[in-house]
This record gives structure tokens, sequence and C-alpha cells, in this order.
């Protein structure tokens, strides 16, 4: 979520965003793939050099246009400030779309993925002072723009939300031959949108199964009451069932294999970390579950996950992350154990943060994930504390033509989801 404090604070070493500067309940990133960007070095040959990672090209109060890093090249990434979650909000981002809509055809390469368009970084001037103006910015004709999208969302509201977002076609194969096929990413080879709903303004974010997660809600937590009797008059919150649902998502995630990096792999990941997520459960379940009594949420999650002891000490990475660099290719982040992770956000502390991670050495590597700290947002009509969350995976659009609608329904779709209303998005459809 943008802040242009906040956002050249966060590349920096150890460096914290600063407080209240969180402020609105909606932002977006842009990265526009497959651009290049250099910066102009007289005397050399070539005369060039790429910009490093996070270079800061453009900031003012509504955009922050930065270079990133992504297998070796330097794609150009369009931050925005929040929006309110009002009518006045949707139409300020809608407005900040078009703007991006325009830059993006402006410097695109008209032909085809192997033309190039080379512009200078002066062109951004539409969006504020531009403070590296003799470089330029090389696009090809391949780009696409990729969205992320950072809100806060209720803790009670993630399970429904979980519910669109996991659906999935089925299909005709048995489940043994999806695993087969492509083991422990099932979803991501039998996913379906379905319709107008949440799914297709964020189509691009395919859930773990979480269709199974939510019929199998029941079940696990009556095998959980079989073993351990004295929780048998305990019935979950809904917020502890949205505790459930994302604890369990990450595992999934973290499961993938050959990760490039800690948050290459999520669907979405939590800005809020996650021992601030857990004191949004109400007061009783606060009281059985953290703290003192850390086990019983260990407990939970092992018998609602059917995880055994042994399953816990594993690491939490147990598919690996990997570095980009070829020559530093060696596995990392297994000093994280899934039951360490899940235990100690129950006492307080959130082991997946650069924060807390247990090997100082990566300790650099879950940048991004529990970022925030204990910052969380009001959200829906009653002004609920909510954790903040990243979209990563939305809808790659291959033209920028798409991104107004894109932003209108991304918008609405977040609104729905806090305010627990009908997702389907028609003309009828309006903001509080």
């Amino acid at each position: 979520m943008f802040s242009p404090k906040v956002h050249r604070q966060k590349k920096h070493r150890n460096a914290d965003p600063a407080p209240n500067v969180i402020q609105a309940k909606i932002g977006f990133e842009f990265e526009l793939s497959a651009w290049r960007t250099y910066r102009s070095v007289p005397g050399r040959e070539p005369p060039q050099e790429k910009y490093p990672k996070a270079t800061s090209l453009v900031s003012n109060p509504d955009f922050e246009i930065s270079t990133d890093y992504v297998g070796g090249g330097s794609d150009l990434e369009v931050d925005t400030r929040p929006f309110d979650e009002s009518t006045e909000g949707l139409e300020e981002a809608l407005v900040m779309s078009r703007k991006v809509r325009s830059l993006f055809n402006r410097l695109q390469s008209p032909g085809d993925r192997y033309s190039k368009k080379t512009s200078p970084v002066s062109e951004l001037t539409d969006f504020g002072k531009v403070r590296e103006p003799d470089g330029f910015i090389e696009a090809t004709g391949e780009s696409n723009v990729y969205p992320q999208i950072t809100a806060g969302i209720a803790l009670d509201a993630i399970p429904g939300m979980f519910r669109d977002l996991g659906a999935d076609d089925q299909g005709t194969e048995s489940r043994e031959e999806k695993e087969r096929k492509m083991p422990g990413r099932v979803a991501l080879c039998n996913y379906k949108p379905v319709g107008a709903s949440l799914s297709e303004p964020l189509q691009g974010i395919k859930l773990f199964h979480m269709h199974r997660f939510l019929d199998r809600l029941p079940d696990g937590i009556t095998y959980f009451k079989e073993c351990f009797p004295e929780f048998s008059d305990w019935e979950p919150s809904p917020e502890m069932c949205g505790l459930l649902a994302l604890t369990t998502q990450y595992m999934e995630d973290c499961g993938i294999r050959n990760n490039l990096s800690p948050k290459i792999g999520f669907m979405f990941i939590a800005r809020t970390d996650f021992a601030r997520i857990t004191e949004l459960l109400p007061p009783r379940e606060q009281e059985l579950f953290l703290g003192s009594n850390a086990d019983n949420w260990l407990k939970l999650f092992r018998c609602f996950n059917y995880k055994e002891e042994e399953d816990m000490e594993r690491p939490l990475y147990r598919g690996g992350v990997y570095h980009y660099n070829p020559y530093k290719n060696h596995q990392v982040m297994d000093a994280l154990k899934l039951g360490d992770w899940i235990l100690n956000m129950a006492k307080g502390k959130d082991l997946l943060t650069k924060k807390h991670f247990p090997d100082r050495q990566y300790a650099e590597e879950p940048r991004s994930l529990g970022e925030f700290g204990d910052r969380t947002e009001p959200v829906g009509q009653d002004g609920r504390q909510a954790p903040i969350l990243e979209f990563r995976k939305a809808k790659t659009l291959a033209s920028a033509d798409e991104l107004p609608e894109m932003v209108e329904k991304s918008f609405k779709a977040i609104y729905a989801i806090n305010h627990g209303i009908d997702r389907k998005y028609g003309e009828e459809f309006s903001l509080a």
C-alpha cells in the first residue's frame, strides 16, 4: 500500500514504515514487464547500464514510479497511493488507471514481440518531477501489465473470499491423476473463473483447493474436539475460520517447488504480521489459543490440517527457495519449521518476517512479508480492524486498455468482501 515515505523506506535495509502513513483502503501496483530501464553513462561502451532495483524515477503524493529487477531485467513499476472505499475513492482510482494506460500505450512498441521502442525517461514528466532525466526506457512488443492490489480484508471475510477465489473445474480426472501430472500444485492446472464474481477481476489468483478447505471445516473442528475433549463446547468464530484459512493457504504456497524468493509463489501475502493477525480473534479465543495457551493453537492447526508431529518439524518452505543468480542457486530458509512458525505467531512473534527470521544469514529474504508489522485498517460498516493483504496474482493484462475496467471491478470486489454483500458487479452496484 503506497505512501511515498513507506515506499522509499521499504527499499532500504532494516527500515520500517513510518507510523500513521497507512490511511486508506485500496492501493494498486502495476508492473510493466519486459521493459528495460537504462541510465546513460557517457564515455563507456556500451554507453548505458541498467538501473539498480528500486531506483525511484518519479515520486509524488499520488504515484511512485521505480525500477524492478526480475530475471535479469529492469522492469518499470508504478505504485499508487491508496484510495478510500468510497465513490470518490473509486473515481480517483479510475483517473489514476487512465493515466497509467496513457503512459503504457505511449511507450509501448507497436510491433511484434521482437520489436523495440526506446523513449527517454523524461516521458514520465506527466507523473511528476523525473529524478533520473538522462535515462531511457526500452519497451518490447511482448510487454504485459501485471497488477497487484493491496487492501485491508476483514479476518472474518477471508473464508467467503476463498470460496470465490478457490472455485475450480474438477473435470473428469481423478485427484491422483492430477497430482501425478503436477505434484502439489493441482489447483494451478484446473482453475476456472466463475463468471461475473470475485474471480473475474482477480482471476490470476489460484488457491489450492480452498473449496476443500471450506468443505472440511466442520470435520476438521470435530476432529480437534475428539482429540482434545476439553474443547467440546467451543465453536470457532468467523475470525478463527479466517485465520485457519489464511495460515493453511500460506502453508500450501510455501510448498511450491523452486520458488525464486519467499514471496514469489504466493497468491497473496499478509503485509500485517501474523502475530498481530492472531490478536484480531475474539477475546475468548485469544484467551484459549494465544500467549501461555499457544500450544492449543498449534494443536488446532495440526488437527485441522491432519498433520503429524514430524510434519510440523519440516521446513515451512518444503519446496525450497532459490536465488535468481545462478551462481547462488542454493536452497535457503530451511531454518524455519512449520511448527515453529505456527506456535510463535500465537506467542507474539511472526518468524516469517525479516525482523524475526531464525537464520540471520537470510533475514532479508522474507522482505515484504509482514512488513507493516502490527498495522491494520478499519473496514466495513462497523470499522472493524483488518489485516492488510497484498493480492499478488491479479489478472494479467495483455493490453493497458483493460486497466480502468480491471481497477473498477477489483475495487468493487474488495468493497463487497468487507461489506458482506452480493459479489455481483453490474450497473446496479454502487459504493456507499
